[in-house]
């Protein structure tokens, strides 16, 4: 039974050599996961000691012989308006998207001092008036000197039109 698990592990570190020897060869991006599932093998075995430096090893012999796009090269001159352009219509979008907020946060803070304001003027009301037991309620009531018109008043006249009376001071 070892002898049997030895050549089954050694059949499948050789699957796994010839697999990364083939993507080498044809250029496919060597990853952990894409080793293990083209060699029909499980991700522990590529991840185990003696496999893992050999993957490493074609990755980097990969990355190292990969050209490398120049990106300033492939600017154009129309490419580079596109980009402007785009870049100024999202400006205008961010500083619009800007203002609204700023418009909101005007009115918000306004019905907040509004009431606030509101919240202390009854609270200054109401200390006010229990600090003057004796003073008048503040339904109006008529003084002394106020004069009122009447019919009986001497101020009082008939006309046509019909007009309001006035009163006599």
């Amino acid at each position: 039974m070892i002898d049997a698990r030895r050549r089954d592990s050694v059949a499948k570190r050789h699957r796994v050599r010839s697999t990364v020897d083939r993507m080498l060869a044809e250029g496919t991006p060597i990853t952990f996961a894409t080793v293990a599932r083209q060699a029909q093998v499980s991700t522990w075995l590529v991840y185990a000691p003696g496999v893992r430096e050999l993957i490493e090893a074609a990755r980097e012999t990969q990355e190292a012989s990969a050209p490398r796009p120049d990106h300033r090269a492939a600017a154009t001159p129309a490419g580079l308006a596109t980009d402007l352009a785009r870049a100024r219509a999202e400006i205008q979008r961010l500083r619009a998207e800007q203002g609204q907020h700023q418009r909101q946060l005007r009115l918000a803070l306004g019905a907040r001092l509004d009431n606030l304001a509101k919240a202390d003027l009854a609270g200054r009301v109401d200390e006010l008036t229990r600090a003057t037991p004796n003073s008048p309620p503040l339904s109006p009531t008529p003084s002394p000197t106020t004069r009122h018109c009447t019919p009986e008043s001497p101020s009082w006249k008939t006309t046509s039109p019909p007009r309001a009376p006035a009163c006599a001071a």
